[in-house]
């Protein structure tokens, strides 16, 4: 007997002009910068209006936002910060 399996699902490419290997210029002021892309991950910074960050991944989703792996160039910090 053969029993079919679930369809699987993949998710949704996000449409954005962020890659890996951009640099990003952050637009709102103390944005807080996570060690993992979610709102429960730990904050580990926090990061000042208009700082450079260098995106270093491809973009993860989680708790309904699109998270970046990033450097904060100033200061070499590494995390994930919300795209909104």
């Amino acid at each position: 007997m053969i029993v079919p399996s679930a369809p699987t699902t993949t998710a949704p490419a996000v449409a954005t002009d962020i890659e890996e290997g951009s640099t990003v210029i952050t637009g709102e002021s103390d944005a807080n910068l996570r060690g993992g892309p979610s709102l429960d991950a730990a904050i580990v910074g926090t990061i000042p209006l208009g700082s450079e960050l260098a995106v270093t991944g491809p973009a993860v989703a989680g708790d309904d936002l699109i998270w970046w792996p990033v450097i904060v160039v100033a200061t070499g910090e590494e995390g994930y910060v919300a795209e909104d």
